[in-house]
């Protein structure tokens, strides 16, 4: 350690420390912060020399989580990140004036920003949106206590909250916003907000929040788009074209309204989930039927899966549209745990190839997350005249819906 404090130079120290916290994220978490500040505090208590380094490392500071009124720590790292911009995660409780008077001081200089309330508290949403004072932030984040995570958001029973809004709402601008989150949250006129031209290349948006208004100013840059329950009435003269789109991720959609509203010819990767396999099989059927006229040459990653058991459901049919619909798939991740699901895709491939041809001609990997299915699915497949197909099914794991 004395060699390491005598030879290495400040700048190096620098580069080091930085190395040691995460900056690669979509939209800014509470482990990812809370990680960070804790590097940060480790690091200037391990010797005087890199202490003085750390202190004056102004990058090591720029994370900043308050809860529970912790006024003091919020001020102090702020302080130590001088005059660079900031990653702010907040959590407010029902009542906590504490948390939006930082929001209201400190949006100017906030470069990602997570809010995650009281269902109860929507004060922020004002301090936010009703704001002209955010010219450095590329990510915004909207959650609610209990639903930080897509899957907590599907689970927990939809809350729909309508903040009180002033009539002369001035609409924010969003210079370099890139990133948008939206869950819990039932965001009406306010969506008004996000209608100017912004540029998003990654969006989630959950419940009752207009999905159209705020995509359709983004169509041309947006690549990363996740809808869960989307339940929303369209207006629209024809689809929403997003040519950049490369990633869609699609939560409880049986009534296909985004295969209804949305063309996405250049889509690469495509997630569709379901609480059981009986609400599935309709939103793959729209998406297969609906964009069944312009098959997506494009993509090679398809994915599905439920999250609740089958309690004894009949099996639900694979729309074959879906194989004109998609032909170039080359990786098939099947997640979830249910028996019916995998039994109807095993059985749709089995009996595809013994009509005279494997559906999909690209496909070099079938994924599933347990042991049970992967073993069904190999004998499934292994019942066909195309008993090499069953080499390609792989058990994964750490792969989230």
């Amino acid at each position: 350690m004395n060699l390491i404090n005598e030879l290495l130079p400040d700048e190096i120290l620098r580069d080091i420390f930085s190395q040691t916290q995460t900056h690669d994220f979509d939209f800014l978490g509470r482990q990812t912060v809370l990680e960070n500040t804790r590097v940060a505090a480790a690091i200037s208590h391990v010797s005087q020399r890199w202490r003085d380094v750390a202190l004056a490392h102004h990058h090591l500071w720029t994370y900043i989580p308050y809860r529970n009124g912790n006024i003091a720590k919020v001020s102090e790292n702020i302080k130590r990140s001088g005059p660079l911009p900031l990653s702010l995660y907040i959590w407010l409780d029902r009542e906590d004036p504490a948390g939006l008077a930082i929001i209201r001081q400190h949006l100017s200089r906030a470069q990602h920003l997570s809010i995650c309330a009281d269902e109860h508290n929507t004060d922020y949403l004002q301090s936010v949106l009703c704001s002209h004072t955010a010219p450095l932030l590329e990510s915004l984040s909207f959650t609610f206590h209990g639903k930080e995570d897509i899957m907590a958001a599907v689970s927990v029973p939809y809350l729909p909250v309508a903040p009180w809004y002033p009539k002369d709402i001035q609409t924010i601008r969003f210079q370099v916003l890139r990133r948008l989150r939206i869950t819990g949250i039932e965001l009406r006129k306010q969506v008004d907000v996000f209608s100017s031209p912004l540029g998003l290349t990654s969006v989630v948006l959950e419940g009752m929040t207009p999905v159209p208004p705020i995509i359709a100013t983004s169509a041309s840059t947006l690549t990363s788009l996740t809808l869960v329950s989307p339940c929303f009435e369209v207006h629209l003269d024809g689809p929403i074209v997003l040519p950049a789109l490369q990633s869609l991720v699609v939560y409880g959609d049986e009534h296909g309204l985004i295969a209804a509203i949305l063309r996405a010819p250049n889509l690469k990767s495509l997630g569709c989930y379901s609480a059981i396999p009986s609400q599935l099989a309709p939103s793959l059927a729209h998406l297969a039927c609906r964009w069944h006229a312009a098959p997506v040459d494009s993509l090679e990653r398809m994915s599905f899966g439920t999250w609740q058991p089958d309690a004894g459901l009949p099996i639900p049919c694979v729309p074959p549209p879906i194989f004109h619909t998609f032909p170039n798939v080359m990786t098939l991740h099947i997640t979830g745990s249910s028996i019916v699901l995998l039994q109807a895709w095993s059985a749709s491939l089995g009996w595809f190839t013994k009509a005279g041809g494997f559906p999909w001609p690209k496909l070099a990997s079938i994924q599933v997350d347990d042991e049970r299915l992967r073993a069904l699915l190999v004998k499934e497949i292994g019942m066909t005249d195309r008993k090499e197909i069953a080499n390609i099914v792989e058990l994964t794991t750490n792969i989230t819906m």
